[in-house]
């Protein structure tokens, strides 16, 4: 049997619920054969070990293949990790020769990915490029969409940008977030399912996530202390997820002490991410930094309120107020957050898996030059 040999690169909770539906959708098809490069933070204990859940949903299908390779580096030095990610994913792609690479986002994994495929000769397709966020993570991003042929994107915005980088538009789909595809399911696990799962026995709950901010450690203990003490102050139920694995996690998790003992807060390692969307779906706003903030929680129609500048710039969407680590202001903000919104379409319709599946079947897909030029004239 003739078939394309796909491979993702997954190096965090959130880039596996990007990807997982549009793997899901291909592994119906006898056309391809799926490798998945599992790294990062999901084989830290610290972070709760996800790849488990990525063996639960597809280590018995035949046609997918997943692989684990630690990319810890002591200390985690992101240079160092991204120069173990960029050898280890090179020995990986010299194994299964793939036809074409798939990653996600900003995060150094997917920057890894890129890059052997730039230096390989190999399609590189990215999920989610062209936004703007307000940290070095857009840095990656653009980066990454540099090195790549062909582009996933969420919305209209993405793609002016991507035209402004000088990308060809005939390879810029618009597609909106696959993740977002998993939300709009009809196989969601029930609140009740999720209080049971994770002994959660809120009535009234919000969701906080904070994830350090590289470009600014010299605050992070200071807007840390003004999260948990505004968390406190304010008398309310909020179900805590550790932060990412980025420099400055620890300094987060220490700040997390002062709550250990607190009735009205559980705090989670990690949590799969279908009950996470569950536990979106019927809290009463979202706390922090987490682009789950900026895109997940308004397809619910939950206001969130943003903190800090990593995700400050990447929408203006009326559901979510951003403010800076004030912890008055966060109290104030979080008084006003009571009420569902107006649902949010802005990062897709819940049909990003179906859309690429289409794409990438047409035979003009597998036609893309691997060589790419920067077009000045992009209208």
């Amino acid at each position: 049997m003739i078939y394309s040999r796909i491979a993702f690169l997954t190096g965090t909770r959130a880039d596996y619920g990007k990807i997982k539906s549009i793997i899901q959708k291909l592994s119906n098809s006898k056309k391809y054969k799926i490798y998945i490069f599992v790294t990062g933070m999901h084989l830290e204990k610290k972070f709760g070990l996800t790849y488990k859940e990525i063996f639960k949903d597809f280590g018995n299908i035949k046609n997918i293949v997943i692989t684990k390779y630690s990319n810890t580096v002591r200390g985690y030095k992101r240079e160092i990790t991204l120069t173990k990610t960029i050898k280890l994913f090179s020995k990986f792609v010299d194994r299964i020769n793939p036809n074409l690479i798939i990653v996600h986002g900003d995060r150094l994994e997917a920057l890894a990915g890129s890059v052997v495929g730039t230096f390989k000769n190999y399609l590189v397709a990215h999920i989610e490029g062209g936004e703007i966020s307000g940290t070095t993570d857009e840095h990656l991003r653009h980066a990454i969409s540099k090195l790549s042929q062909i582009h996933f994107v969420a919305n209209k915005s993405a793609k002016k940008l991507l035209l402004q980088m000088g990308e060809n538009k005939k390879n810029i789909y618009v597609t909106g977030s696959p993740d977002l595809d998993l939300m709009k399911s009809k196989n969601l696990p029930t609140i009740e399912m999720v209080r049971n799962r994770y002994n959660i026995n809120f009535d009234e709950y919000a969701v906080a996530i904070l994830h350090p901010n590289p470009v600014n450690l010299i605050d992070a203990k200071k807007n840390s202390l003004v999260f948990v003490k505004a968390l406190i102050e304010s008398n309310k139920n909020y179900v805590i997820i550790f932060p990412n694995n980025d420099p400055g996690n620890e300094i987060i998790l220490k700040s997390y002490s002062l709550l250990k003992k607190n009735q009205k807060i559980r705090i989670f390692r990690s949590m799969r991410f279908e009950y996470f969307i569950t536990l979106i779906k019927y809290c009463n706003f979202m706390i922090g930094n987490s682009s789950a903030g900026i895109r997940e929680a308004p397809f619910f129609g939950v206001p969130s309120i943003n903190l800090g500048e990593r995700q400050n710039l990447r929408t203006n969407n009326t559901t979510i107020k951003n403010i800076n680590f004030n912890k008055n202001k966060i109290l104030k903000e979080i008084k006003k957050r009571k009420f569902k919104l107006k649902l949010s379409n802005e990062f897709g319709d819940g049909k990003s898996a179906k859309k690429i599946f289409k794409i990438i079947n047409q035979k003009k897909f597998w036609n893309i030059k691997f060589q790419k030029f920067f077009l000045r004239d992009n209208n």
